[in-house]
């Protein structure tokens, strides 16, 4: 399976409020995408090195796709103590190799995928150069149809129009866990091509 570089976010000033767009959130964990082909799964950073075996608790990923090849976009986040995203954790667990060294950080930070986007389902291209074209409506009704969520995989959530609210539960959760938990709120025209 080739490569998909992930779509990549620009800097907004302010949240805002709008029916054309959703909303979700800006995790603040490693972008990823998933890939699926046949029996076979792998998490590919966005250099398109594999960071597969760095995050073994998420080798079942292709069990969590209904399509038999799919590449989904998404970050790997590793929670901390209190259950929450914790970059720390997962700064701890990029570039380890040890297979020892990787198990024992698992335990104790464990890895999960928030997926928020699929660029490819089986014969289908669903990005702005393919022949598929998809809106991001369009795509998520796909990713909705083909993931199947558990506790390591999970799709991300959003909201209709109302980046302003979401941002204040963003700030309200980061101020109760006295650290940074999300980086913030992300904003996609529905009419937006991958």
């Amino acid at each position: 399976m080739e490569t998909v570089n992930p779509m990549l976010a620009q800097t907004g000033d302010e949240p805002f409020d709008n029916p054309d767009y959703i909303f979700d959130l800006k995790y603040n964990g490693m972008r990823m995408v998933g890939h699926k082909d046949g029996g076979s799964a792998r998490l590919q950073g966005r250099s398109g090195l594999d960071y597969t075996a760095q995050f073994p608790e998420l080798f079942g990923l292709g069990k969590n796709i209904k399509s038999q090849i799919a590449s989904l976009d998404g970050e790997v986040v590793c929670l901390g103590a209190d259950g929450l995203p914790d970059f720390n954790a997962l700064q701890q667990r990029i570039g380890q190799t040890n297979p020892i060294t990787v198990k024992a950080l698992m335990a104790r930070y464990p890895a999960i995928y928030q997926v928020f986007e699929v660029a490819r389902v089986d014969e289908y291209d669903l990005t702005a150069g393919g022949g598929a074209k998809a809106d991001q409506m369009q795509r998520r009704e796909i990713l909705e149809k083909i993931l199947i969520p558990d506790d390591k995989v999970r799709l991300s959530p959003y909201v209709d129009g109302s980046g302003i609210e979401l941002m204040e539960q963003v700030k309200a959760i980061n101020d109760k866990a006295g650290r940074q938990v999300f980086d913030g709120v992300m904003a996609k025209t529905k009419s937006g091509l991958y």
